[in-house]
């Protein structure tokens, strides 16, 4: 049986991980892809891939690649927060460790949907995104990050009554958009146009030995309520738009 000390002791420094997405319905329609176009080892470590060309016709010998986790299209939110052992990756922020996810691919292969996990509706002049129409189990990464960030917090104050802990939880949300940076939780630059706003700047801190964006807005946050309502105010001011991959990107 492995226990949560044993699960600690396993956490990587580095995890390089892949979702593959289901095929689109007009993907599908491809003899090539419809087969799918990887396969997973019975480990999920493993992903083999036959390239097609444009016509799906001619695919190239299997390419063999190793990750430290490899989810399939059937994956769900739930089985890859767990098995990103991001509740340990959590602990180990609140015994102050830095930590960093992020995603990484080409438009349409599931960042958005990794990650935050919103349903969206397309639009005429930008996509919508849809915070209380979506089910619970569809969240992603980031709301389910602050629930357990915000538990395990709640955790070690209880634990060290005595002594306890002394937590500051803040919060900042930026988007970099055709070359600019852009503050999302601050509301002004949006209601004046993002096209007036020339943006935020990025400087170096040669104290603290570390690049900053200056006049980012910072919100402290006493629960993971009042982080998800941060959070969900940046979501909505998101610069977006549908493409021929998706509707939210």
């Amino acid at each position: 049986m492995t226990t949560p000390e044993d699960q600690e002791q396993s956490l990587p420094p580095v995890q390089v991980v892949v979702r593959v997405r289901p095929c689109f319905d007009d993907e599908t329609s491809c003899l090539s892809c419809g087969s799918g176009l990887v396969r997973l080892n019975g480990e999920g470590e493993e992903l083999k891939d036959s390239i097609a060309d444009r016509d799906c016709r001619r695919v190239r010998r299997p390419q063999e690649f190793r990750f430290s986790t490899v989810f399939g299209p059937s994956s769900n939110q739930e089985e890859v927060f767990s098995d990103l052992q991001m509740e340990q990756l959590i602990s180990k922020v609140v015994e102050g460790y830095h930590a960093t996810v992020f995603a990484y691919g080409q438009t349409g292969s599931g960042k958005t949907y990794t990650m935050e996990g919103y349903q969206y509706r397309a639009q005429a002049d930008s996509p919508q995104v849809c915070i209380d129409e979506t089910a619970p189990e569809r969240l992603g990464v980031i709301p389910r990050a602050l629930r357990q960030l915000f538990a395990k917090i709640e955790h070690s104050e209880e634990s060290t009554e005595d002594r306890p802990d002394s937590f500051s939880v803040r919060i900042s949300f930026l988007q970099i958009y055709q070359e600019k940076i852009y503050d999302l939780l601050n509301p002004a630059p949006f209601l004046q146009g993002v096209g007036t706003d020339e943006g935020l700047r990025l400087r170096w801190d040669a104290v603290r030995d570390c690049f900053f964006v200056e006049n980012l807005f910072e919100y402290q946050c006493a629960s993971a309520d009042d982080a998800l309502r941060y959070y969900h105010a940046g979501v909505q001011r998101k610069q977006m738009a549908s493409t021929a991959m998706n509707i939210a990107s």
